[in-house]
């Protein structure tokens, strides 16, 4: 079989990041640790919809079948989204990398196929209740800048590059944003764009405006000054060396949607760019869908935070807006850990939490488009088994079941309560006794995917 230039590049990323067949494999050499019956999903005629996407997508009728994956730290470093987005990408075709966002910027780690950099100071927020900062958007996070304009580079990690053609960028209303494509073969500098001059003793902003020839409120403005104090060594913008690059290309709010949504078409796929962004404010980006329009296939976004529960997406209104736009096939869901560990978990305070955010997803996408991952099993370094998880994994059970949610139950799968331990010893799970190896989730994306792919073999 023949496959398209850019399939192929899909099919030997699948192959470099997953090492060949370690996901097989470790399928091979565990089953021995699950609990058989459990391995299914719950309730698959709720997937009815996603299962007639992907039949449109291979009969040639769909361009992109889009799935999101909403989660906490188990999710976060990727490994876990990973390993589900390539097999899918092997089976039905690769339509682009999806979500990506700048987690340095956010001073938190994220995925390793690619990296973000800027030269500019970023405020963050990473959580709900978090204090100051932007609010969380479509990732789960915010970023918001401390200049007016910002500029941010963007590549893939060697050997891992994914071209893409189209980009849809989540920000703020009232910022003008522009991309740059540049070259992978020369890859750019970061813009000097300012002049900086290094403040004496006994220079005032008076006298070192007229040196450069601009106004005291000029100088205030570029360098966010409240009041003209300043004191030796501060570095201070003084010019600007360059303007926006004329070739960038002009990112235009999405129809009908949103004006914090912006999109561009490039003329050429490329496999690094550099975003511009202007504001009479602070620019702020929640993040950046890269898309191959040329090539049919699987979209898959990955929306994880370590540290959250149900109560920070329920609660952003953002987030919701955001999700809107995307309008994603399937949504998979890998919360609950959090809620889990907390000494003062009552179900009665979660289960609000839990049961509006189902809804809220159900009103944003509707029509049975949800997969609802259950907490897994977790314990203490000490050899004692925690309750709380089972309490949980029985929470969202019954929850999903109420408000009609297709599920596949990581808890039983694993073997119930303990079974962290087993876990542990097979070197599949990491010694907080809380999170899993990187095999660990390889291993649990390979059990999903086998999963989803029975049911849908099956379906009508």
């Amino acid at each position: 079989m023949r496959y398209p230039p850019f399939l192929w590049l899909c099919l030997v990323l699948h192959l470099t990041m997953l090492n060949g067949q370690e996901a097989d494999s470790l399928l091979q050499a565990h089953r021995d640790l699950l609990q058989a019956d459990a391995h299914r999903i719950l309730r698959p005629y709720q997937l009815g919809h996603f299962y007639q996407a992907l039949d449109s997508l291979q009969a040639g009728q769909k361009k992109n079948v889009v799935i999101a994956h909403v989660g906490d730290s188990h999710i976060q470093a990727d490994y876990l989204p990973r390993t589900l987005r390539q097999y899918f990408w092997q089976r039905f075709g690769c339509g682009g990398r999806g979500l990506v966002f700048p987690y340095a910027l956010a001073d938190t780690h994220g995925p390793l196929d690619y990296a973000w950099s800027s030269p500019d100071k970023w405020q963050f927020r990473r959580r709900t209740f978090q204090r100051g900062g932007p609010d969380i958007g479509l990732t789960g996070m915010g970023l918001r800048a401390e200049n007016t304009s910002v500029s941010l580079d963007f590549a893939f990690a060697k050997k891992q590059d994914m071209p893409f053609d189209e980009l849809i960028l989540f920000g703020n209303a009232d910022t003008q944003w522009q991309v740059q494509v540049t070259s992978s073969a020369q890859p750019p500098a970061l813009p000097a764009r300012w002049q900086y001059h290094t403040v004496q003793s006994g220079e005032n902003l008076y006298g070192i405006g007229r040196r450069y020839g601009e106004s005291v409120q000029q100088l205030l403005r570029w360098n966010q000054l409240s009041s003209p104090l300043i004191y030796p060594e501060q570095q201070l913008r003084v010019g600007q060396l360059d303007r926006l690059p004329a070739t960038a290309l002009e990112m235009q709010p999405v129809a009908e949607t949103a004006s914090s949504v912006y999109q561009a078409q490039l003329a050429a796929p490329t496999s690094r760019m550099r975003l511009l962004g202007e504001s009479p404010q602070q620019p702020e980006l929640y993040g950046v869908i890269l898309r191959h329009r040329r090539q049919s296939g699987i979209l898959y976004h990955m929306i994880g935070v370590n540290g959250t529960t149900y109560y920070h997406y329920h609660r952003s209104t953002t987030f919701w807006e955001q999700m809107r736009v995307v309008q994603p096939d399937l949504v998979v869901v890998t919360l609950g850990t959090n809620e889990a560990l907390q000494n003062s978990f009552q179900p009665r305070q979660i289960e609000p939490e839990v049961r509006g955010f189902l809804r809220k997803l159900q009103d944003v996408i509707p029509g049975g488009r949800i997969l609802l991952m259950t907490n897994p099993d977790a314990g203490h370094r000490d050899g004692r088994l925690r309750t709380k998880p089972r309490q949980m994994r029985d929470l969202l059970l019954r929850l999903a079941r109420e408000e009609g949610v297709a599920v596949y139950d990581v808890y039983a799968v694993m073997g119930g309560a303990g079974s962290i331990y087993s876990w542990r010893q097979a070197q599949l799970a990491y010694r907080d006794f809380i999170h899993f190896t990187e095999k660990g989730y390889i291993f649990q994306g390979a059990l999903v995917f086998e999963a989803l792919m029975q049911a849908y073999d099956k379906h009508d």
